[in-house]
């Protein structure tokens, strides 16, 4: 066989994603590309047919007795974002723009934003409509990898396209090290070893008689931040205080890269107690700590968002 330098073979950075953010806004968005990490795409079709019912002689299914059924068009964007690329991002991930341009938070009265997406994935170009946001996670840990962003999506419609969208800006990724605050309950958190803000936004999905998704609604969305921290006396709290705690407490995340500088606040998060394992004189023993964000009132009437989340430049 001969050898093929042109195209047999496809590999990874020849891929692109581009995404509008402004999918069927008027005027029309001006797509932007995304450097990724990695691009999961889950796409695939199910098989509608009966095999319990084929009573013919024969032991194999005919193909008659097979359809296809829904496109289920699922998969996840795993992001060492910037700033630029972050600010861009904000607003498909179903939060609201509290003040303009420095404020988002999880309000009340959220919907699921659609937008377009292309994935180039060297092979072939791969259109999709209507995505929509299911679950996006900014995560970190010391070492040297940079902090990631996730965002899982769905969408209604993939057909095979063409690509188009301009670069953003080139900026600093995130170290584990830009987190320049971490508290829990006014007491500072900084020797925890990862961090996870989570935000799953549980949606309603409907397909009805169509082989494509219909609707997508926010469903019971729930926002978890998970970390580890020194199982000693100035952070046992975070064992004993989740142990009782049930109004929650203010927690406040700052990421603060040399453009960009992100301020997480849980108002009220509730902890979930949970002990560390003991392996062996050698190990660290640490404290693994789940907290749930939720809301509250500080008044009749006032509403507090479970997270809200401020941008400034550093």
């Amino acid at each position: 066989m001969a050898l093929n330098l042109t195209d047999g073979v496809s590999v990874g950075w020849e891929t692109k994603v581009s995404i509008d953010k402004y999918s069927g806004a008027s005027p029309a968005g001006a797509p932007k590309i995304i450097c990724c990490d990695q691009i999961i795409p889950k796409h695939t079709v199910e098989l509608v047919r009966n095999s319990e019912g084929a009573m013919c002689g024969d032991v194999d299914l005919p193909n008659w007795r097979t359809q296809k059924g829904r496109v289920f068009l699922r998969g996840s964007l795993v992001i060492s974002f910037t700033g630029a690329v972050i600010d861009y991002l904000w607003p498909i991930l179903g939060m609201t723009e509290t003040t303009p341009a420095t404020t988002y938070s999880l309000g009340a009265t959220d919907v699921l934003t659609q937008w377009d997406m292309d994935l180039n994935l060297a092979g072939s170009i791969h259109a999709l409509t209507g995505c929509v946001c299911t679950k996006w996670a900014i995560r970190g840990s010391k070492g040297s990898k940079p902090m990631q962003l996730q965002i899982d999506y769905a969408a209604e419609t993939e057909a095979e396209g063409t690509f188009a969208g301009t670069a953003l800006d080139v900026e600093d990724v995130f170290s584990y090290t830009d987190m320049s605050t971490f508290t829990y309950n006014s007491v500072s958190r900084l020797s925890a070893d990862r961090i996870l803000i989570q935000v799953d936004n549980k949606p309603v999905i409907e397909y009805g008689a169509s082989t494509t998704m219909t609707d997508a609604h926010l469903g019971p969305r729930e926002c978890v931040i998970a970390t580890s921290t020194p199982y000693s006396a100035t952070h046992d709290d975070m064992y004993w205080t989740a142990k009782t705690d049930e109004t929650g407490l203010n927690t406040v995340i700052v990421f603060a890269s040399a453009d960009r500088t992100y301020t997480f606040t849980a108002a009220t998060a509730i902890g979930i107690p949970a002990l560390g394992p003991v392996m062996s004189r050698a190990d660290q023993i640490r404290t693994p700590v789940t907290l749930l964000a939720h809301r509250s009132d500080t008044g009749p009437g006032t509403r507090v968002s479970p997270l809200t989340v401020g941008m400034a430049a550093t």
